[in-house]
């Protein structure tokens, strides 16, 4: 029955790929065999397998799903579930694979504690959970033992350095950890010689000398930048740099100092001169620079007082070529200076008095003229003081004001004129040109009594129109504008002529 093994072996075959339903259709094919035991009593069988086979290949899905969660406990969790696969099981080195693989995820995990969380604690216990089953007890257990000697170097002495050595020597030849422990072995090899630099470095930064802090720099230096206490070693550098240029440096500073206690303007120039031997970017550089600062502002109050005092003398007198010399005299303290926003100050008060004392006589001669009514002469002369001087403000209040009175001028001898044709489109256009005067001009009565007398006048002529064309009355009568004094009668006007317009309803006659 070559036909019937065949068919066996296939369905076997489709069991260990955990191709379950391939493997029952194969099997359904036994049915039609002709041989009465194959049909029987090896279909039975088979099939049990299957059912059997597809319990077991749920357990391994199941474990997957876990491990997929991940997390120590979920891949603890797997394993047992997997474990339960019977070794005759179809799948059985399916999980056996399954089981090794989750194994390594968590000696993974616990090297992840190591390498980047430094938890040795941790590494440990997840090392310790890894089955027997998984077949990695050996490494594990070196794992477990390199963990310990971390635990050790982690404290950065020489002594708990040869102690972490110690313990990872544990891990022998055969080991399966073995290269990873002598790599270990051979760093904190090296960094116990480097922690005998620093070591060394701190005994002689202990001196105190420029000698001693330099030889300690020179020792910390020849720790490589691959070392974990390389950091370490140059913030030590760092600080004993400072203390050597500290050293270096004080003298310069302390000569300065007893240099500007005399306070004259040679032993100032002279402290700053000492102070400023102090070189950018060094430890005293800020405090020597801050010094000089001081000390240069006072060279140039010395330097600059006179000249503001000068100038204070020259302003005292008060007239035009006084105030331009206090100007001149207080000028020649340059930006930058310790006195310059105060001779600053002082100038643009003195400039301030000088423009008003030359623009007085402009702006008083223009508004003389402009009270004598030549405006157009007031704002030639007023026009003549600048933008930005001491009585701009003022000449252009006046200029504007001025300006506008004489727009009003020009706006109701502009009125005057159109009022000259006295017809009712020229009257109306008369009121608006005069209604153009401002309410706070002097000619706004004027203009008002214009307004008043031009309304009235269009009022009598919408009468006379009335007489023989009441339609054209109207529209003429509308050309009054609101806020004159006829528009109330033009306004009673109108309806009395509009009604005028209406006819009257005719009488109906009845039989």
């Amino acid at each position: 029955m070559e036909k019937a093994e065949g068919l066996y072996r296939e369905a076997e075959d489709f069991l260990r790929q955990e191709e379950w339903n391939k493997a029952f259709r194969t099997a359904t094919f036994l049915l039609s065999v002709g041989n009465n035991y194959w049909e029987t009593t090896k279909y039975q069988e088979l099939t049990e397998a299957i059912k059997t086979a597809r319990e077991d290949g749920e357990k391994l899905y199941q474990a997957r799903r876990l491990v997929e969660q991940g997390g120590v406990d979920n891949l603890v969790e797997a394993i047992a579930l997997v474990e339960k696969i019977d070794p005759k099981s179809y799948v059985y080195k399916k999980a056996q694979d399954e089981i090794r693989k989750i194994g390594r995820q968590m000696l993974a995990l616990a090297e992840e504690e190591l390498e980047q969380r430094r938890n040795s604690s941790a590494a440990i216990n997840i090392a310790r959970r890894i089955p027997a089953s998984a077949k990695l007890a050996e490494e594990a257990q070196d794992l477990i033992i390199l963990a310990e000697a971390y635990a050790d170097a982690w404290q950065g002495k020489v002594a708990s350095l040869e102690a972490a050595i110690i313990r990872a020597q544990k891990v022998t030849v055969k080991r399966p950890l073995y290269g990873k422990a002598q790599r270990l072995i051979a760093r904190w090899q090296r960094e116990i010689e480097d922690i005998a630099h620093l070591e060394k470095a701190q005994t002689l930064a202990r001196g105190g000398s420029i000698d001693a802090l330099s030889n300690a720099v020179a020792e910390a230096s020849l720790i490589p930048v691959s070392n974990p206490r390389y950091e370490e070693a140059q913030d030590s550098i760092n600080e004993w740099q400072r203390q050597i240029e500290t050293l270096e440096d004080s003298p310069y500073l302390n000569r300065a100092e007893a240099l500007a206690i005399a306070g004259d303007l040679g032993s100032l120039q002279a402290a700053i001169a000492e102070a400023s031997r102090v070189g950018r970017g060094r430890a005293l550089y800020s405090e020597a620079q801050q010094r000089v600062g001081q000390w240069q502002r006072q060279v140039e109050t010395m330097q600059d007082r006179p000249y503001l005092d000068s100038a204070q003398q020259w302003a005292l007198i008060g007239d035009a070529v006084s105030l331009q010399a206090a100007i001149d005299e207080a000028s020649r303290i340059g930006p930058g200076r310790a006195l310059y926003d105060e001779a600053q100050n002082r100038i643009s008060e003195w400039r301030s008095r000088l423009q008003r004392m030359q623009d007085r006589p402009t702006l008083d001669g223009a508004r003389d003229l402009a009270a004598r009514g030549d405006l157009q002469g007031a704002i030639s002369l007023a026009e003549r003081i600048g933008s930005g001087r001491a009585l701009s403000n003022d000449a252009a209040d006046d200029l504007q004001r001025w300006r506008s009175q004489i727009r009003a001028e020009e706006n109701l001898q502009e009125a005057r004129r159109l009022a000259g044709g006295a017809t009712p489109e020229a009257l109306a256009a008369a009121i608006r040109t005069a209604d153009r005067v401002p309410n706070f001009s002097p000619l706004r009565n004027e203009a008002d009594l214009a307004i008043s007398q031009w309304s009235q006048q269009i009022l009598s002529l919408a009468q006379q129109q009335a007489t023989f064309d009441v339609a054209g009355a109207i529209e003429i009568a509308r050309r009054i504008p609101e806020n004159t004094a006829s528009y109330g009668a033009a306004r009673a006007q109108i309806e009395a002529w509009q009604r005028m317009l209406v006819p009257s309803p005719t009488p109906r006659t009845f039989p």
